[in-house]
């Protein structure tokens, strides 16, 4: 019997669940496993001491084997983990998947797996529009830029996240997956639980962060919602998990929660992954806004899958590939962000719905519980590294 090949992934995930990173990276992990592979993460670790040795932070988590870098804080930190790659001599991989990697460790990587005659793959999930001062928009822009135009395309391969990256990069390299964010929907986390049913209202909710330059547009959602409770005598509760009131009024630099809608919002602050995939389950609704830029159009939100997968629709405008996964009214309601009075039209249609039609809504989007479940991949992500393994 031939020994299983090894993968080391590697990138700023913090497994087990603690970013959208590490919920994409286990599942396509997940995959690999059952293609047969042995794989190994390196990872970061936000709580991890600066005098803890590399081959101390081995530890199993999610089936997997997993080491940890300490996340970089000072500008030295950030030096040493943009340039160096010291850790990967440890290993012996056959494979190495780099998640979002820094362009010049990126190269590093590239050069090493040259000489040693290994298979390197990068994982694409965003195309960053650079925000900041000038010093960090030059020194980031110069990464972006290094990375998405110049590196990956020498690479053995990559693995893509939206239809955009997948469009970009076809016509610059020859193997190219796409892959949407993935769920393993035979994991016990998935085994949700069915709250008590609070009477009343329709019970909205937002589960993430808005992520950097603010992908999603909390405030505008929270502004149209403002006007609803002005105009209109709706009961609605408004659930926030991923961050507190005070750094959502850092993130949107406001100072207070606009006039009528103080009480239908609940902040809950970060909440580990399987009670928040709860709160999400007994919800109504998943909400959440993105406007038509390059970070959202590359990018894909893991939300969305959560959503559907939990069978909760979801109240969104189109960004990324959701136009391919949303069917109106059955599993989703389409907003329109053009103005704020659209806005609020558009939220008052699943707003005004009565309880038992939300519960037929509800059923309706369960038939979607399954579309990003891994095991619907195996077969692509087979056929990609078979290509792969052509290459000389």
């Amino acid at each position: 019997m031939m020994e299983s090949k090894t993968v080391l992934y590697v990138g700023g995930f913090e497994l087990p669940d603690k970013n959208a990173a590490a919920q994409r990276v286990v599942a396509n992990a997940r995959i690999l496993k059952e293609l047969g592979y042995k794989v190994v993460f390196v990872g970061i670790d936000k709580s991890l001491n600066s005098k803890t040795s590399f081959k101390e932070t081995k530890s199993e988590t999610a089936d997997f084997v997993y080491y940890k870098i300490k996340y970089p804080v000072s500008l030295w930190e950030w030096f040493q983990y943009i340039t160096s790659i010291s850790y990967v001599s440890y290993f012996q991989p056959d494979i190495i998947i780099a998640y979002n990697y820094p362009a010049f460790a990126l190269e590093k990587l590239r050069k090493w797996c040259k000489r040693h005659h290994v298979k390197i793959i990068a994982d694409c999930t965003e195309w960053y529009e650079v925000r900041g001062n000038i010093l960090f928009r030059i020194i980031k822009g110069l990464d972006v830029y290094m990375r998405m135009k110049i590196i990956h395309p020498k690479l053995d391969g990559i693995i893509v996240i939206s239809h955009y990256l997948y469009t970009y990069y076809t016509s610059r390299m020859k193997n190219v997956l796409q892959l949407p964010p993935l769920v393993d929907k035979q994991a016990d986390k998935w085994k949700l639980k069915r709250y008590a049913k609070a009477e009343g209202g329709v019970r909205l909710i937002y589960v993430g962060s808005p992520g950097p330059g603010n992908k999603d547009r909390l405030d505008i959602i929270i502004n149209a919602l403002a006007g609803i409770k002005k105009n209109h005598s709706l009961n609605f509760n408004f659930k926030i998990l991923g961050i507190d009131k005070e750094q959502y009024f850092k993130i949107y630099n406001i100072t207070a929660l606009p006039l009528f809608c103080e009480n239908c919002i609940d902040f809950k602050g970060k909440v580990p992954h399987e009670e928040a995939l709860n709160y999400l389950f007994n919800s109504d609704f998943q909400v959440f806004v993105r406007e038509n830029t390059l970070t959202n159009t590359a990018g894909f939100p893991t939300k969305f899958v959560e959503a559907l997968s939990c069978g909760v629709p979801v109240l969104t405008n189109f960004s990324s590939d959701l136009k391919k996964y949303m069917q109106n009214q059955k599993n989703s309601f389409l907003l329109d962000i053009s103005s704020i009075d659209k806005l609020i039209d558009s939220l008052l249609v699943p707003l005004q719905l009565s309880k038992e039609e939300r519960v037929t809504l509800k059923i309706s989007c369960s038939e979607s519980k399954n579309i990003f479940d891994y095991r619907n991949y195996l077969l692509d992500f087979n056929n990609f590294l078979s290509s792969i393994d052509t290459i000389d």
